[in-house]
């Protein structure tokens, strides 16, 4: 009896479900908004939940600037190869998934200048950095004492996003993201957008939270029932989130708000001039890196992550569908004059690879949003790639392809005299990156 009043309930859900939604349900596709709820615990939370005011950098990770591991290693001690990876939120997570790390690293080590040593990775990114924040992480890391073999600059979507954010919201585009901002200059802010935003973060929580208990009851994603319950309720958190976050975003932009440390040097501009000056700060922050790779004897490669704003770069899952909006003008505008300033890039000697149509023939999930980050076979998929090229490019040198097979393969080259073991599809991973 049981067993057909439950089977009566999930059928009569399912219908209800698809006469309100337009669309059959999907457990996939819930358990997909699932998993994109459970990510922004870790990485779109509210600020005020997950980072410190930094004097240098606008805000950063609670434990500081750079743990003291980090600075062991000093200029001048050859003992270890050094790599450090900058960027924004992609790059971040890249640096803190342990098995991508260890690809990265177990590629590189193909390369005979670095055989027979340890390898040591250190995150100089961090959630929502752009352009100057990269430049300015990298160069306190030097001041404080560290050392580079390697610095990986893994960007652009934010060079796109938040930038467009901080002219919407009146802030600098040269300053840190706005939502960073508001928080760190909060002794600015009134009472009223102290309760919108307190209300934000519980609601944000709360959310979060019942999103991970119901990941955790396996039992459940069987059920019509209770997938479709989560999603009228997490619906319905999304909303009022939604609702008290256009509280807070329309008291910053009340005349009280306004002053010049919060703002900046703020000048309207169209969206074309927008484009253009944010670029030329991404182009002239990626100069600098070089400059400072040949003042501190480090390889400096820089690399433009890819987005899935741009149509036809990659074939998307059922999973990634529903998550992608169009059309994204304003990201694909950008996107083009990033790809033509970091081809001016190369004629600077800056080591720059276009990594947008590195999913153009992957029919796997790997976007877990509609903004630009990766689940862990996509963080695999970056670090193959990107330790690939490096590899390539310190073993060009010496005529040898530390990642060929016994047989000569790429470019003419012979195996170099490696006991490394790793081997990659060189001929997927160099047709995947625009040269």
């Amino acid at each position: 009896m049981l067993c057909c009043t439950y089977a009566l309930m999930e059928c009569s859900v399912f219908v209800i479900y698809r006469l309100a939604n337009n669309r059959s349900f999907s457990s996939n596709d819930t358990l997909s908004r699932l998993d994109s709820v459970i990510f922004q615990k870790n990485t779109i939370q509210d600020i005020a939940a997950n980072i410190d005011p930094n004097p240098y950098l606008g805000v950063s990770h609670p434990e500081g600037l750079y743990s003291r591991k980090d600075l062991l290693s000093r200029i001048g001690d050859d003992s270890e190869v050094v790599v450090g990876i900058t960027g924004g939120s992609v790059a971040k997570i890249l640096s803190d998934d342990k098995n991508a790390v260890a690809k990265l690293e177990r590629i590189l080590s193909s390369i005979p200048e670095y055989k027979g040593k340890s390898f040591r990775t250190i995150s100089l990114a961090y959630y929502f950095y752009k352009q100057p924040q990269q430049d300015i992480s990298v160069m306190l890391y030097f001041l404080f004492g560290g050392r580079l073999d390697i610095l990986i600059n893994l960007d652009g979507r934010n060079e796109v996003a938040i930038t467009e954010q901080n002219q919407r919201n009146q802030i600098f585009y040269g300053y840190p993201d706005q939502s960073q901002w508001r928080y760190t200059t909060s002794v600015f802010l009134g009472p009223d957008e102290y309760s919108a935003t307190a209300k934000v973060i519980f609601l944000r929580e709360t959310r979060q939270t019942l999103a991970q208990w119901v990941r955790q009851q396996s039992i459940l994603h069987h059920s019509v029932s209770a997938l479709s319950l989560w999603e009228y309720v997490d619906r319905a958190f999304e909303y009022s989130i939604d609702h008290y976050q256009d509280v807070v975003n329309a008291l910053q932009k009340s005349p009280s708000h306004k002053t010049a440390f919060v703002n900046g040097p703020f000048s309207k501009m169209d969206d074309a001039h927008l484009v253009q000056a944010s670029t030329d700060l991404w182009y002239n922050g990626s100069l600098v890196l070089q400059q400072l790779s040949e003042l501190y004897g480090f390889k400096y490669y820089h690399f433009l992550q890819p987005t899935p704003a741009i149509q036809n770069s990659k074939l998307f899952s059922k999973a990634e569908q529903p998550m992608m909006k169009w059309p994204r003008a304003h990201e694909v505008s950008a996107y083009t004059q990033l790809i033509e300033s970091g081809e001016r890039l190369r004629l600077h000697n800056v080591n720059w690879y276009d990594l947008t149509q590195m999913f153009h023939d992957v029919p796997d999930t790997m976007y877990i949003d509609e903004c630009c980050h990766v689940n862990k076979e996509g963080n695999i998929k970056f670090a193959e790639d990107i330790a690939t090229i490096i590899a390539m490019d310190l073993s060009a040198s010496q005529n040898c392809c530390p990642l060929c097979p016994s047989s000569p393969a790429i470019m003419g080259w012979l195996p170099c005299d490696t006991d490394n073991q790793t081997s990659v599809d060189l001929d997927v991973v160099l047709g995947r990156v625009r040269q």
